[in-house]
């Protein structure tokens, strides 16, 4: 069954399609296509936020119980241990 996703970062946003079986892992590496960035892992430089939770890469999208047609917020690594800043307006989303 194939569900579809919103991922927003800023002022884009992505449309994936994916199965319940999909990883995070995968989700990442679809996003890391469609903005031309396979040079590197994704999962080293990509998070993705859900209800206020990073998500694990290793975990399925039925493990996690995200719903069809679901915001999955991105942010992307800026240092060592460090992320982007999430926008103001994505923060109100969150709330």
């Amino acid at each position: 069954m194939s569900l579809y996703f919103r991922v927003k970062r800023n002022n884009q946003t992505i449309f994936l399609s994916a199965e319940l079986t999909d990883t995070i892992a995968k989700l990442k590496g679809d996003v890391a296509i469609v903005n031309k960035l396979t040079n590197e892992n994704p999962t080293e430089y990509i998070r993705f936020i859900y209800q206020n939770n990073s998500l694990d890469d290793k975990k399925t999208i039925q493990q996690l119980n995200i719903p069809n047609d679901s915001v999955i917020f991105m942010v992307y690594k800026t240092g060592e241990n460090t992320y982007e800043d999430i926008a103001p307006s994505v923060l109100q989303s969150l709330q």
